[in-house]
């Protein structure tokens, strides 16, 4: 046969287009024509909910996200910013409804994100605080931790455990083993805080017990609130020099909370394990953590000198 009379090959397209025609046929009678593929459009990408912000504003958000403890100074030294680009963005944000101020170490604002701040964190992947404790007492821990561990070589912190029912904001550990708890007291009641405090000062595993109040006045309500819990019969003091800021004053004569049972063991393990401050008074350094932990060192050495 000449080349003239030879039929051309069919096209790719074209079998496949006589298999779906033969296909078709075959089970028309029972399901009908198959549909052809149609082409699916690509997906838009999601647009945030939130509105878009000037690179300072953005930065300074993310920077409250993160670091809720950072003070104005803090955060604009952090940033690289002039204090007057950290205002106009601070107040931009404050209007705007992205931050919040949620309290004050002495006369330094601390803020945290509103709601509408924490969705533009969470569609940008910045990771935000458990809710559990609140913007204030988290930055209060923060900054205790961070006092603490600059001021004293090899102390770390870790995951603190129930220590006789109190499970402590933070737990700092030295190379030597010795132990300090830290709690922060910011919205809980002055009793409460005075409970936590002798549990932890009576519990033989803890070397010494933190309570950082975020007022003065609020640490002179724990302190006697303390003093009362562990009076004696006759409202006497434990002997001895109390620590730093922690000298609790003799209680009145009256109705004294005793859940613990208030002995001398406990009074004098409270005067020597026990710090009572407040915020501002780590902030303007009143006293040296490294001094406290060499009291506390030579306290428990003598309590294992006294046991063996």
């Amino acid at each position: 046969m000449s080349a003239e009379h030879e039929r051309p090959r069919p096209t790719l397209a074209e079998v496949a287009r006589r298999s779906l025609e033969e296909l078709n046929r075959a089970v028309v009678p029972r399901a009908g024509p198959l549909p052809l593929p149609t082409p699916v459009p690509p997906a838009r990408p999601k647009k945030p909910s939130t509105p878009a912000l000037s690179d300072d504003c953005a930065r300074l958000l993310e920077h409250v996200a993160r670091h809720p403890e950072a003070t104005i100074d803090e955060r604009a030294d952090a940033l690289g910013m002039d204090r007057n680009a950290e205002g106009r963005a601070r107040s931009f944000l404050l209007k705007a409804g992205f931050i919040t101020r949620t309290g004050a170490i002495g006369k330094q604002p601390l803020f945290g994100l509103t709601e509408k701040g924490k969705d533009w964190a969470r569609e940008r992947g910045i990771p935000l605080l458990k809710e559990d404790t609140g913007t204030l007492h988290e930055a209060l821990c923060r900054r205790s931790e961070g006092s603490f561990t600059r001021d004293v070589e090899g102390a770390r912190s870790i995951r603190p455990g129930n220590i006789s029912g109190v499970l402590p904001d933070r737990l700092l550990v030295l190379d030597d083993g010795l132990r300090i708890a830290i709690q922060v007291c910011d919205a809980n009641t002055a009793a409460y805080e005075a409970d936590r405090l002798a549990r932890l000062a009576a519990d033989r595993t803890v070397d010494g017990a933190v309570l950082v109040a975020a007022t003065r006045a609020k640490a002179g309500m724990v302190r006697r609130t303390l003093a009362a819990l562990v009076a004696g019969p006759t409202g006497d003091r434990a002997a001895g020099a109390p620590l730093p800021d922690a000298g609790l004053p003799a209680p009145a004569a009256a109705d004294r909370p005793d859940p613990l049972g208030a002995t001398a063991e406990l009074r004098a393990l409270v005067h020597r394990k026990v710090l009572i401050t407040d915020a501002a008074a780590i902030e303007k350094r009143q006293f040296r953590w490294a001094d406290l932990v060499a009291r506390w060192r030579a306290a428990a050495k003598e309590a294992r000198d006294a046991a063996s």
